[in-house]
């Protein structure tokens, strides 16, 4: 999660979307102006007792399980959820901000993930895959659960007014550099984590049909607003 005073914008980094390199290109805008404050409540009573205005503060999440868990308690996480930003921002100020975030196909992104967990340099096998899928144990031990959705949304609505496909990476990117006031042809996308890449259509030879019906479940609501197909 980054704000940025200056050019007035919010990235809300999902996962497994290319977030790692859309953060580290969103992060290196803001610091060639700025230099982002931890988006811990802590600073935010710093600030306003210093009589700084939020509005003209840069914030980042950090990493951190506590964080991710208990984000009212400390500050909010790399993957902050939308709707504890806004609390931290106020309404007023997070409404004026542009946020952006990014998305990908959901059973695409599951392998991705399943890759990324497995640590094995290699494609898994369509076994492997369908017996974690199907784990509790599994599940339960290795946030194999993505909230993507909780991350973008208030109310169960999506809240971005730019969402960066994965699929039109590059493309939207560029189109998003242009709508915040930048010129695109100076910003380069980093290659960041690349290894677990798995858009070439092939993530569906690893789907059973109870598999695939299973990770459509759990993220119908992505699938259904953003009109993705297995």
């Amino acid at each position: 999660m980054l704000v940025s005073h200056r050019f007035r914008f919010i990235f809300l980094k999902t996962e497994k979307t290319a977030s790692s390199s859309l953060y580290a290109a969103f992060r290196d805008i803001i610091l060639e102006h700025d230099r982002p404050h931890a988006a811990d409540w802590s600073v935010r009573r710093q600030l306003l007792r210093q009589n700084i205005k939020l509005e003209d503060v840069s914030f980042s999440g950090r990493s951190g399980a506590f964080r991710r868990r208990l984000p009212r308690l400390s500050g909010l996480h790399r993957h902050g959820y939308a709707k504890d930003l806004r609390d931290f921002l106020g309404p007023d100020l997070f409404d004026r901000y542009t946020v952006i975030t990014s998305e990908r196909n959901p059973w695409d992104r599951q392998v991705s993930l399943f890759a990324h967990r497995s640590s094995k340099g290699e494609k898994p096998s369509s076994v492997e895959f369908a017996s974690a899928m199907r784990s509790p144990v599994y599940n339960l031990l290795h946030h194999n659960r993505l909230r993507n959705w909780e991350i973008y949304s208030i109310d169960n609505r999506v809240c971005a007014h730019h969402v960066i496909r994965f699929e039109n990476l590059h493309e939207d990117f560029r189109a998003v550099i242009k709508e915040i006031g930048l010129d695109p042809d100076r910003y380069a996308l980093p290659h960041r984590r690349g290894g677990n890449r798995t858009d070439d259509g092939r993530y569906r030879d690893l789907y059973t049909d109870d598999v695939r019906d299973l990770v459509g479940r759990w993220y119908r609501r992505e699938i259904e607003h953003f009109g993705y197909m297995f």
